[in-house]
């Protein structure tokens, strides 16, 4: 063996057994329950009340967070608190139950367990900060001989700073002697997270809509925003912005362009006890800076229930309204609601 193919191999040797300690190192973390019992694993995240918790023995674990008296790790993580004040360290069982101490750079922080929200490791990968969920529906109606068929999803990646966020969602319906029915649209956000629950948003859409009468609307906007209720139960939270348009009605050739304004508003409300049950309602106006008088209006409501672990039955009701006059004086509106089931990755 050459000289430079022995260094080769030895340097490849000392990186594997180097591996090993760290991935030993992975489940360090402790838990201490109220009921007593200590655990030790790996901290996933914490998120809407419940951790997510890696373990040798029991796989992943899903624990409600305020049935923890003590937590601690030598790892770094981003932590933070209904108030929105975050903090990066590594954590530390408290003088009391429900305390945790968060050593940063500058100081050591004494926290209740019950003032948290979130904490995620700073040293997840890439593909352990993606969460979403994907829906599908299959419906059918034999005295009508109709078809209809939703598919949705959405991923979500977070970062200490930033999050974005891609969704999708489609229609159809097909029935005899009745023109068929599409509705479909695609979107991607990039948020900036600042201190005290503000954020900073910028983002794109895509849609299409028949009952609109709606061939293309392409969509640019910014926006800022803020939570003003935060916990482990519920969210709720405000935007304000504006966006540039460009959208083409069905039959025609030509793009029209123009800008709105956006003032919306996002309630969100979950329950960890099995079964889970996770509500949202969200409402969107777009008042038109170009057309006088014309207004958009976006309802959009989704309730998951939990069946089996990470599926849920899932109805979403929704609303869309556009303030533009039609021939003979109609306004275009579309709503109905859809069933599907979800399920969830994290």
């Amino acid at each position: 063996m050459s000289g430079f193919k022995r260094i080769g191999f030895l340097a490849l040797l000392l990186l594997g057994f180097g591996g090993l300690p760290a991935l030993c190192a992975d489940r360090t973390d402790i838990i201490t329950m109220q009921n007593g019992d200590r655990i030790t694993g790996e901290i996933r995240k914490l998120e809407r009340g419940r951790l997510e918790y890696k373990t040798d023995d029991m796989k992943t674990l899903e624990i409600e967070w305020l049935k923890i008296d003590f937590i601690q790790s030598i790892h770094v993580f981003d932590v933070e608190s209904v108030s929105g004040r975050r903090y990066q360290g590594t954590l530390g069982q408290g003088e009391e139950k429900g305390q945790m101490i968060v050593t940063t750079e500058n100081a050591r922080v004494t926290l209740y367990l019950r003032d948290l929200v979130r904490i995620d490791p700073l040293r997840a990968t890439f593909f352990k900060r993606i969460r979403g969920y994907l829906d599908a529906g299959l419906g059918y109606e034999k005295a009508t001989d109709q078809w209809t068929w939703t598919l949705g999803g959405e991923a979500n990646y977070r970062t200490v700073k930033w999050a974005t966020g891609l969704m999708v969602s489609s229609y159809f319906r097909n029935q005899q002697e009745v023109k068929d029915t599409r509705r479909n649209s695609a979107s991607y956000s990039l948020e900036r997270i600042f201190e005290n629950r503000w954020l900073g948003l910028g983002f794109g859409q895509l849609e299409q809509n028949d009952e609109l009468n709606l061939a293309l609307r392409e969509l640019l906007g910014v926006a800022v925003g803020r939570y003003i209720v935060q916990n482990n139960t519920m969210l709720f939270s405000w935007l304000a912005g504006a966006t540039y348009t460009r959208e083409k009605s069905t039959g025609e050739t030509e793009f029209t362009s123009g800008a709105e304004l956006l003032l919306g508003g996002r309630f969100e409300a979950f329950r960890f006890v099995h079964p889970e049950l996770d509500f949202s309602i969200s409402l969107s106006a777009f008042p038109s800076l170009v057309e006088k008088g014309r207004i958009r209006l976006n309802l959009d409501t989704r309730l998951r229930y939990e069946i089996l672990r990470d599926f849920y039955f899932t109805v979403s009701l929704f609303d869309k309204f556009d303030g533009i006059l039609r021939e003979g004086g109609e306004r275009n509106n579309d709503f109905g609601f859809t069933t599907a089931i979800s399920w969830s990755f994290r």
